[in-house]
């Protein structure tokens, strides 16, 4: 049904529903085998944000392919929101395409791993890999590292070595377990993501699951899933006022649990993998 491609936890999900994981995970035309039938699509920033964002005609030609081939091949689409159905549409409009919403799994905290150091303590999550583009988590660096009162912990593989080491203040805590992960995040006085490519984060889920105040760019894509309990920001001015205000109440209740997640999976892939 594809390659063996994708995130963790959608292969993950895959097996646990279906006991097959070979769906291609990705929106990358060379990597669709000719047995390719289900492409999962996160969001099409690339071609519906460029006034926003710097996009080189590159990108946007990789992704015109990729739909193209979709298209062309009668693949079928999985999204997790109608926004992304209607971009999608917007460019392929007789698309297959199914919405399944994400579920969020967290564990509880075991241990508060931040100082008692009166600092803030903000945490993100995400890899700096070699030759992919990290311009968010660069300027997120930038706008703190000259920030006495604030420490920022930063979760996440990095290969790029212009990176590494960057200021006093910015704590690379490198790849870790989910129990790890989740103490973090849970402790934080704020989780911050700053990319204004990757809509609908795990992690910026996740934390808000723990009651962890979020502080996210503004992208419709974070509105429609997030509602109003993050603060949004524009700018680096804004966001060094979000990280002080006060945290909002009901941020567990924001994410919802989808009874039905189990049956909508089941739904899709059986149909598609007969």
């Amino acid at each position: 049904m594809g390659k063996r491609l994708g995130g963790w936890r959608s292969m993950n999900v895959l097996s646990f529903v279906t006991g097959r994981s070979e769906i291609v995970h990705s929106m990358t035309y060379w990597l669709m085998s000719p047995y390719t039938n289900v492409v999962t699509i996160h969001d099409l920033f690339h071609l519906t944000q460029q006034k926003q964002r710097n996009i080189n005609n590159v990108n946007k030609t990789h992704y015109l392919t990729s739909l193209k081939k979709i298209e062309r091949k009668g693949i079928k689409v999985i999204v997790q929101t109608p926004i992304v159905a209607d971009d999608v549409r917007k460019f392929i409009p007789e698309a297959d395409i199914s919405i399944i919403p994400s579920k969020i799994f967290v564990q509880d905290p075991i241990v508060n791993p931040y100082p008692d150091d009166k600092k803030l303590h903000l945490i993100t999550v995400g890899a700096i890999m070699k030759g992919f583009n990290r311009k968010h988590i660069y300027e997120l660096y930038e706008w703190i590292k000259n920030e006495p009162d604030i420490d920022l912990y930063h979760i996440g593989k990095i290969e790029d070595i212009r990176y590494l080491n960057y200021a006093n203040n910015i704590h690379q805590i490198g790849s870790v377990d989910q129990q790890t992960k989740f103490n973090y995040l849970a402790h934080a006085d704020k989780y911050v993501f700053s990319s204004i490519a990757e809509g609908q984060g795990y992690p910026t889920m996740e934390a808000m699951k723990l009651n962890t105040q979020v502080v996210i760019n503004d992208l419709p894509e974070h509105k429609f899933l997030l509602g109003d309990k993050p603060y949004y920001f524009h700018n680096k001015d804004e966001f060094l006022e979000m990280i002080w205000k006060n945290k909002k109440g009901g941020l567990v209740e924001q994410i919802s649990q989808y009874d039905n997640w189990i049956k909508k999976y089941k739904t899709v892939y059986e149909k598609v993998l007969q």
